[in-house]
């Protein structure tokens, strides 16, 4: 899996430790202008096109071709944009295991003329707030057998979107990896 698709969905198949929300991040919807989004876009990774589903609302659709085993595929999610007080994050909503009580992967993103960096959120700063009762929480560990054992971390927010928006906004420098961001280069047509 490239490094784009794996930081949109923060893949929990992989091992990694991830954080998800109950609730779509954000405090209002996004609308988009299609003319702003669909196309081409570009990492040193690889590319993803995006299309506008629903402007109003901020849905997009994201799809690329994966190589599994000796196979392409084509795969896409779909995610929502969102509004806070002062950031916007995408939620991509993760019903892969057919689970009655869904949850989202999420991201802080910030959008530029044809460009988007986003971030993903630190799960060792969440562990800490929610071992400092900041926010709320249900924090899982996984042990996972794929060659070696480990262990992972998922943490599901509980907390209302308001909360956990002010969290972020009004501390929140420390619960994104800034230094890991992926930036995607819209592609002219």
């Amino acid at each position: 899996m490239t490094k784009i698709i794996s930081f949109l969905l923060i893949i929990t198949l992989t091992g990694c430790s991830y954080v998800t929300s109950q609730n779509p991040v954000g405090l209002e919807n996004y609308p988009l202008k299609t003319d702003d989004w669909n196309g081409t876009w570009l990492n040193e990774d690889g590319t993803v096109k995006i299309n506008v589903i629903d402007e109003s609302t901020g849905i997009i659709e994201i799809a690329w071709i994966e190589k599994k085993e000796k196979e392409l595929k084509f795969e896409s999610v779909k995610a929502k944009i969102m509004k806070g007080n002062k950031w916007l994050y995408a939620n991509i909503l993760d019903n892969s295991n057919n689970q009655q009580d869904n949850h989202y992967f999420w991201i802080k993103l910030k959008k530029e003329k044809n460009k988007v960096i986003l971030w993903h959120p630190s799960v060792a700063a969440f562990k800490e707030a929610v071992d400092k009762n900041k926010i709320k929480a249900i924090i899982n560990k996984n042990r996972t057998i794929d060659g070696t054992r480990e262990i992972t971390e998922s943490i599901k927010l509980i907390d209302t979107s308001k909360n956990i928006v002010n969290l972020l906004e009004n501390s929140g420098s420390e619960y994104f990896i800034w230094d890991e961001p992926l930036i995607l280069i819209k592609l002219k047509d």
